[in-house]
């Protein structure tokens, strides 16, 4: 089954911004997108500057699209998907990007035999740069996973993973910004220390982690490989990389990720 029409379950930060990047990207026409969003003002707002349809209930939506995009807070989930369960069309796809939702749990409240996408999203396709992993429950087509890849490429980059993994992937790239964002900050204060005002060390330390991470996916290298062609024998780069090893700096990234993964165990 194609899909034509998309319906928005809630547009907040991140409904609202995978909305606007499909759109954006012409990944589907704006007239050909509904949403139900009970904030007035940010359904009226949508409505204004992306020419999408509003509409006034999850049934509506669910008997007029051929795809739900669930968008709303994990503990809203089953009420929503109570409300949508008789107008929802077997055949209509389901993509949901509510953390600690599985699939199963989906299918067992809709009650059908509607194919469902599990997403994780992370914060920075707010801007563009996001990665996202989906995963595919037992009756979605080739097609539909090709266009919800599709999809989230819109946002940044996208990857297919099997939902036993999906945990450890919340820890490191859904939870992941909030560790990155500690870490430039950390950066940042070192260089505010010797006399960088806070927003120039902020954009050095940004910037220079936007540049290494590109680094990796477009080189192909190890990083630590990386790290060795920058690191001059005698020189000052060498004595950061010792320093980072004398306190741990490593162990205690892999033990955040650690405990991060049991916490959604």
């Amino acid at each position: 089954m194609s899909i034509n029409k998309i319906g928005f379950v809630g547009a907040g930060k991140m409904g609202g911004a995978i909305l606007k990047a499909i759109i954006d990207k012409g990944v589907v026409a704006p007239e050909n997108v509904l949403v139900y969003e009970p904030n007035e003002s940010v359904c009226s707002e949508l409505v204004k500057d992306y020419g999408v349809k509003a509409v006034s209930s999850n049934p509506e939506l669910a008997s007029s699209v051929d795809m739900l995009v669930l968008a709303t807070k994990p503990y809203l989930i089953d009420k929503v998907l109570k409300e949508l369960r008789p107008a929802l069309r077997s055949e209509t796809l389901i993509l949901s990007i509510a953390a600690g939702v599985t699939i199963s749990h989906i299918e067992s409240i809709v009650d059908s035999e509607n194919p469902v996408v599990r997403a994780i999203p992370n914060t920075p396709l707010l801007v563009g740069e996001g990665m996202t992993a989906i995963s595919r429950g037992k009756a979605v087509s080739d097609e539909q996973m090709e266009f919800v890849k599709s999809m989230f490429s819109a946002t940044g980059k996208c990857i297919v993973a099997d939902e036993s993994l999906i945990n450890i992937i919340t820890a490191v790239s859904s939870s992941g910004p909030a560790f990155m964002y500690s870490i430039i900050d950390a950066f940042a204060e070192g260089g505010v220390k010797y006399g960088l005002t806070k927003q120039m060390a902020l954009e050095l330390a940004a910037q220079t982690a936007i540049g290494s991470a590109k680094m990796i996916l477009e080189s192909g290298k190890h990083p630590m490989q990386l790290r060795d062609e920058v690191t001059t024998p005698g020189g000052c780069t060498i004595e950061g990389n010792v320093t980072l090893e004398k306190h741990g700096v490593q162990y205690a990234l892999v033990e955040t990720i650690e405990n991060t993964y049991k916490k959604l165990l």
